[in-house]
């Protein structure tokens, strides 16, 4: 069954077809987006194969609520997040997601429930020096944050993108996906893929 487009007027949406969707919260800049959507998409293919079916990615603009930067925010934005279209959502976010976990600190990104997970650009911007390595930095990051969204573990090869960061250096390390999380992620993207109706 179709359903009218959240995102667009005049269309529908193909219900058969996965869909992982990017709510850019306040995040106007086309050059980032496109670096994002281009990387999940380009995982999606390499691993279409052995997957049901190969997503679409869309992205969504949402404006961004006010909110105390020091305080744990990670709810709120995951509670905007469950009313927009796809299968996995993520959010992208440019304020800090602030933690208490010892040692209390902003961090890069969080999952939410199954299927979601939030993505900040808070550390990465004051922390990258080039626009050319912010890019090469988000790319890899979005990869750890849609395995957050999938509920996968953190990776102990340090060469993975889905091991733990600490800083955003750490990400300079990560060269590939390792068989383990990329075996992980099937199974996972199979499930939310087959057992989950589009919303």
């Amino acid at each position: 069954m179709n359903r009218p487009d959240r995102d667009s007027d005049g269309g529908s949406v193909d219900n058969s077809i996965p869909r992982v969707t990017l709510v850019l919260f306040d995040i106007w800049d086309r050059d980032l987006e496109r670096t994002l959507s281009d990387t999940l998409q380009q995982f999606f293919f390499s691993i279409g194969e052995r997957i049901p079916s190969t997503p679409q990615v869309s992205v969504q603009n949402r404006p961004c609520p006010s909110i105390n930067p020091f305080e744990e925010n990670i709810g709120r934005f995951c509670k905007l997040l469950d009313d927009a279209p796809g299968n996995i959502r993520i959010g992208v976010i440019d304020v800090g997601l602030w933690t208490f976990s010892p040692p209390p600190r902003f961090i890069f990104g969080q999952g939410c429930r199954y299927g979601s997970a939030v993505l900040s650009t808070y550390r990465f911007r004051r922390e990258t020096q080039s626009r050319k390595l912010l890019h090469l930095r988000l790319s890899r990051e979005v990869i750890k944050i849609l395995g957050l969204a999938c509920n996968l573990d953190a990776c102990e090869d340090p060469q993975c993108m889905l091991t733990y960061h600490r800083a955003v250096e750490d990400l300079d390390r990560n060269r590939y996906i390792c068989r383990h999380c990329r075996d992980q992620f099937i199974a996972s993207l199979g499930e939310l893929f087959n057992n989950f109706q589009q919303r």
